[in-house]
C-alpha cells in the first residue's frame, strides 16, 4: 500500500457505473492509483443491482488499501424519462445519468471533484487534473471537441447542431447557436458548491422533462445520453480543460485514409492502421485515455487494448468478460 502524508489534500475521484462497464469502473481506479502518489479518496457510483459484485472485487490486492465509498444510485430517478435516438440502446442505461445527481449523491461534498467515465484510464498524476482553475463565472471544465487537438487528432461532429434540434424553438429561445463548439462531458472538473448555488440538477432535470415531451436531441451523435443536457445547460460557463486530459474517440472506429492533412500528421498517423487515429507515441504521453463511441475497451474490436489490459484485475466472481481476438500459431 502507499502511504499518504496526514496533511495532504484529497483528490475526490467520481466513476459511475452498472454491470455493463464495472470492470471499466475497476480498471480506471487501478490506474489512477499506479499513476499518482497523491491522496486520493474514490466516490464509486453504482447500481443496485451490482453493488454486491463491486464490494467483492474492491477487496482484491490492491483496491482493498484504497478509500472509496460506494454509492447506489436511485434509478427511479430518471425511470420513464429517458428518450434517446440514433439507435445507441447503451445510452439509455439510467447510470450514464448519475453524473446529473452528483450534489445529491454526495452531500458531503461542497467544493471540487473529478467525475470520469468508466471506459477511460489514467496515465498521468491525477493530481495535475485536480489543479484545473475553474475560471471567474465558470461552474465546470470540459474539453472542447474544437480545441487544437481534437480537431487534428480525429474526425467526429464538433458543433452543437450535431447534438440538439434547432429546430425545436426552445432551442433558440435559450440562445443555443448551432455553430457553437460542443464538449465532452465524459471526463470534468466541477465544484459541487458552485453546482449546487447554480441548481445546475434542477436545470438539467427540466431539460430532461422537455426532451420527453418534444423532441430536444438531435438526431446524429445526440442520439442520447446525457451529453446534449449538459450542452444546454453549460453553454458558455465551462472552462477548457487540457486536451491531453481527455484523448477521446478510441471506441470509434475511423478510417485514417479520409484525415485531412495537417503538422500534427506524422506525430497522430504514421505506422497507424486503418481504423486507428493516433500513434503509440502519443498515446503513450497522453494523460487520460477515453474509448467513448460504441467499442469499449474490454471488448474483442477495441483499439489500444494493452495500454487498457495493463491496469485491468481479473474479475474475482467472473461475472465480467473481457474479450479477446488470439492469433492461431502455426
Amino acid at each position: 500500500p502507499k502511504f499518504f502524508c496526514f496533511f495532504s489534500i484529497v483528490v475526490h475521484v467520481v466513476v459511475a457505473s452498472d454491470k455493463h462497464a464495472l470492470g471499466g469502473m475497476i480498471t480506471l481506479v487501478n490506474s489512477i492509483y499506479h499513476n499518482t502518489n497523491a491522496s486520493v479518496q474514490y466516490h464509486l457510483i453504482i447500481t443496485a443491482q451490482s453493488h454486491d459484485h463491486l464490494k467483492v472485487w474492491l477487496n482484491e490486492v490492491p483496491l482493498k488499501f484504497l478509500d472509496f465509498d460506494v454509492v447506489v444510485f436511485p434509478e427511479e430517478w430518471v425511470n420513464h424519462k429517458i428518450v434517446a435516438h440514433g439507435g445507441r440502446e447503451d445510452l439509455e442505461r439510467p447510470i450514464n445519468y448519475a453524473q446529473m445527481f452528483l450534489p445529491s449523491l454526495l452531500p458531503n461534498i461542497h467544493n471540487k471533484i473529478i467525475y470520469i467515465d468508466p471506459d477511460c484510464i489514467v496515465q498521468g498524476d491525477i493530481s495535475e487534473l485536480w489543479a484545473t482553475e475553474l475560471q471567474p463565472g465558470k461552474i465546470a471544465a470540459f474539453s472542447s471537441d474544437c480545441s487544437h487537438l481534437a480537431k487534428r487528432a480525429s474526425m467526429f461532429h464538433n458543433r452543437f447542431v450535431s447534438y440538439l434540434n434547432f429546430d425545436n424553438p426552445l432551442i433558440h429561445k435559450a440562445g443555443l447557436r448551432p455553430e457553437t463548439c460542443s464538449f465532452n462531458t465524459g471526463v470534468f472538473v466541477t465544484d459541487l458548491g458552485l453546482w449546487r448555488h447554480y441548481n445546475i440538477t434542477e436545470e438539467l432535470q427540466d431539460w430532461m422533462t422537455i426532451n420527453f415531451q418534444q423532441e430536444v436531441y438531435g438526431n446524429r451523435e445526440g442520439g442520447g445520453g446525457p451529453q446534449p443536457l449538459f450542452l444546454i445547460v453549460f453553454n458558455n460557463k465551462y472552462t477548457e480543460l487540457d486536451p491531453f486530459w481527455n484523448v477521446r474517440q478510441l471506441g470509434k472506429a475511423l478510417d485514417i485514409q479520409h484525415f485531412y492533412p495537417s503538422p500534427c500528421y506524422v506525430l497522430f498517423h504514421q505506422g497507424v492502421p486503418t481504423g486507428q487515429q493516433y500513434s503509440r507515441q502519443f498515446l503513450q504521453s497522453a494523460h487520460l485515455l477515453h474509448w467513448n463511441g460504441r467499442i469499449k475497451p474490454w471488448d474483442a474490436g477495441a483499439h489500444y487494448q494493452y495500454l487498457w489490459d495493463k491496469y485491468y484485475i481479473g474479475d474475482p466472481v467472473r461475472e465480467f468478460h473481457v474479450i479477446r481476438k488470439f492469433k492461431k500459431k502455426n
